[in-house]
This record gives C-alpha cells, sequence and structure tokens, in this order.
C-alpha cells in the first residue's frame, strides 16, 4: 500500500494504522467482489463509517481511477452529506501529515477534489488542509506534483471556493509560498517549472485582490513574489493596510506536525525539545519553512506571562530556526519577516516581543548576528516603501518595547560601535539612552 513513511525506529514489521487500514480495505474489496451484481452503494449501507472512509482511502491510494466510482456510493451510503467521512478524512490527514508518502498524500488529494466536486459537507475545511499538505520544502518533482493538485482542484471549484475569502486568500499564500520557493529554477529556465506557472499565471493574478483580506500581511507576500513583473506591478499600487491577518492563515503556511510542536516547545523548556524540531524539520532545504515558522511564532504563539517566566522564550527559538537558514536571499526575505511588524507598528507588543529581544541579546553575546540584523533594519528604515513612514514605526516600535516590561536589559544597547549607536539614536528619536 504504501501510504506511510516507515519509522526507522519501529520494532514492528508494519505500522499498526496502516495494517488496520489496509485490513479494512481488503474486506471492502472482497465484499464488493463478492457481491458484484448489487450497487457499490447498497454494499456500502450498514458498514461503519470508518471502516468505509478507511477502506476507501486504501483503494484509492492503489488505484486513483476508483475515485470516481468509490466515493459517490461513500457519499451516498451515509446520511450526513458526507460531513463524518470529511471528518474522518481530516483526522487521519492532519494526524498522519508528516508520515505519508508521496502517493498516500495523492490519495487525499484526489479524494478532496472529488469531494468539493460534490460539495460535500465541510469540504473547505479539508480543502484547507490540503493546502497545508502540499506546502513546498524544496523544488523537487513532487513538491511540483502537489502544488498542481492543488491548482487543479481550486481552478475547478472556484465557485465554491469564492464564498469564502479566508480559504482562498490561504490558497493564495500557497502559491506564492510555491513561487518563491521555485522561482531560483525558475530563473534558470527550468522547462517544466516555466511551463507549469505561465499556465497558471493568469489565474492567479485574477485572484490576487482576494490578498486584501491578509491585511497588512498581503504586501509583505506580494514582496516575496515581486520579481515577476506582473506581482512587481501589483505591489507598486497595492493600499497599505495595517489590519492584522487572520491567525488560521498564517498557521496554513507550516504543517500542522511543525504548530503543534512549536507550541509545546514553548510549553516544555528542557533543550533538547528544541533540538529535536531542528533536527527533524529545518535541515538543508527547509529555507522557506523557517521563514513561515517565524511568522506563525511572532503573530501566533503569544504565551502568557506566567508561561514566559517558565519556559522556552520565544526570541530563543526564533534565533535558532533563523541560523538554519542557508541561502542569503531568503534570510534577507527572513529577517523582513521577523522584523515585519516593526514597519506597520499597531501597538501589540507582543508581536514585536521576539525579534526585540533577539536583539537585546545579541547586542551583547552574538555581535556578528546582532551587527547583520540591525543593520537590515537601518536599511528598512529608509528603503522599504516611500508611501510608508516606516521609519516613524520602527522608531515607535523600539520605544514601546523599552518603556514596556518587554525589555530587559536596554544598557546593552550602548555597547554597540559608535556609529551603529548613532543610527540606534536617530532610529528611536532619543538623544541618548543609557
Amino acid at each position: 500500500m504504501d501510504l506511510f513513511i516507515k519509522r526507522e525506529t519501529s520494532l514492528e514489521a508494519h505500522d499498526a494504522t496502516e495494517t488496520l487500514m489496509a485490513g479494512r480495505a481488503r474486506a471492502l474489496e472482497q465484499e464488493l467482489r463478492d457481491r458484484r451484481g448489487e450497487s457499490t452503494v447498497h454494499v456500502m449501507l450498514g458498514k461503519s463509517k470508518e471502516a468505509l472512509v478507511d477502506g476507501v482511502l486504501v483503494l484509492v491510494a492503489e488505484d486513483i481511477a476508483k475515485a470516481k466510482t468509490l466515493l459517490p456510493a461513500l457519499y451516498l451510503s451515509v446520511d450526513d452529506r458526507g460531513e463524518c467521512f470529511i471528518s474522518r478524512l481530516r483526522y487521519f490527514s492532519r494526524t498522519n501529515a508528516h508520515r505519508l508518502t508521496h502517493r498516500g498524500k495523492a490519495a487525499v488529494y484526489q479524494i478532496t477534489k472529488a469531494c468539493l466536486e460534490m460539495e460535500c459537507h465541510l469540504v473547505e475545511f479539508l480543502y484547507r488542509d490540503c493546502l497545508r499538505l502540499a506546502v513546498p520544502s524544496d523544488v523537487s518533482e513532487h513538491s511540483l506534483s502537489g502544488c498542481a493538485s492543488v491548482l487543479e482542484m481550486t481552478k475547478q471549484s472556484l465557485p465554491l471556493l469564492l464564498g469564502s475569502k479566508s480559504h482562498l486568500a490561504s490558497f493564495l499564500v500557497f502559491s506564492f509560498r510555491c513561487i518563491h520557493a521555485q522561482y531560483p529554477c525558475l530563473q534558470k529556465g527550468e522547462k517544466t517549472l516555466c511551463a507549469f506557472f505561465e499556465s497558471n499565471k493568469a489565474f492567479l493574478l485574477s485572484l490576487v485582490e482576494k490578498i486584501h483580506y491578509l491585511g497588512k500581511d498581503a504586501i509583505r507576500l506580494l514582496v516575496s513574489v515581486s520579481r515577476i513583473p506582473e506581482f512587481a506591478e501589483i505591489l507598486s499600487t497595492w493600499p497599505v493596510e495595517l489590519s492584522l491577518p487572520p491567525q488560521e492563515v498564517i498557521a496554513a503556511q507550516i504543517p500542522l506536525v511543525v504548530e503543534n510542536k512549536v507550541k509545546y516547545i514553548l510549553e516544555h523548556p528542557p533543550s533538547y525539545h528544541m533540538e529535536w524540531l531542528l533536527g527533524k524539520h529545518f535541515q538543508a532545504g527547509s529555507d522557506y519553512l523557517a521563514v513561515d515558522t517565524i511568522r506563525f511564532i511572532c503573530l501566533c504563539v503569544h504565551p502568557s506571562e506566567e508561561t514566559r517566566k517558565t519556559c522556552m522564550a520565544r526570541w530563543w527559538l526564533v534565533r535558532n530556526i533563523l541560523l538554519t537558514i542557508q541561502d542569503s536571499a531568503v534570510l534577507s526575505y527572513a529577517y523582513l519577516t521577523l522584523f515585519y511588524d516593526w514597519l506597520f507598528y499597531d501597538g501589540i507588543p507582543m508581536n514585536i516581543e521576539p525579534s526585540y529581544l533577539l536583539l537585546e541579546g545579541a547586542v551583547v553575546h552574538e555581535k556578528d548576528l546582532f551587527n547583520k540584523i540591525f543593520d537590515f533594519l537601518v536599511l528598512l528604515s529608509s528603503r522599504f516603501s516611500q508611501r510608508v513612514d516606516v521609519k516613524t514605526s520602527i522608531g515607535k516600535a523600539f520605544k514601546h518595547a523599552i518603556d514596556s516590561e518587554i525589555a530587559t536589559n536596554v544598557n546593552g544597547f550602548a555597547s554597540m560601535d559608535s556609529s551603529r549607536y548613532r543610527q540606534f539614536v536617530s532610529l528611536i528619536n532619543i538623544e541618548q539612552y543609557n
């Protein structure tokens, strides 16, 4: 069946979940064969919904063509417009996302596509799970195949999805991430990629207005694809908005397993949890995942005051994720992502806390890292956009952090070299800060 990646540490010959699902698939297959004279719907009636979902999923994974007959029959055999089926499939795809093989993911995409065509109840949420499942971490053929599957199902089900700004915004975030991750290959003229994006560019441009739903993050996402002329033109006239993007859209940019692990690490102090996360998910080729995870930590994970006193600091996790990024162009985008809320500061200190404390810690203990980050921030203050008073916003964020309970060692900034200290004083618009 080969739905799951085998666990190297497992003592079992076969994974228990996969064995159970395979057994249900074989039982369903045998009954369909034995009762060939009856309709598929009739054979399925009265069966356990969970067993049916598992069996159908495996059979479709083995032969995608079976989706056309098995899925409509399953939909008609349960009296809930497919809601139980969707719920079970969402649970399966979310809990096993990190273990699914490319074949297993393809099966989930195919089933989701069929469910969209049948307009199953709550299928839009399964669609968003597919976006998460297909987020590319590299430029492999399998990643491109996942992107293609999502684009195809979006095109075919656009009338249904148009009713949800959130889902279409999530799709555009996903699409821009695909373009950003694959752009170096596009520059080299890789024919398959060029043909793929040229054929879908018009569709993406027709929907681009939907990212208004993302508030101020719309500009950040347009920046990520601004090397493509059509998107650069849109960026040049895009209105500045200060509203926060919905957290569910930001979270959808990273795999569910990474979201859960990040939350767990920030609540359980031992450092080996972080070391496991970095070793498992942030190795070579995961630079774009690192950027999206940093944005998620800054915007979506705000520990309580009690938790902050006893558990791992967000800035420390951000710092370690930042250091895994190898590509210089992606690193610049990561710096932009890290300080993005400084450029459009809205008075929410928790959004800037990780980046501020990273600066505060690095200025004393990691001069090279501090110099790189601070120099980038100074550069942003003068060159980001003429339509936004970025320098004033950065100064406001700096002063808010210093004057609030976020700051822990303000005097550390006095240890900068003289030229950077003058820039610091100018940036936060004060005479001196010791």
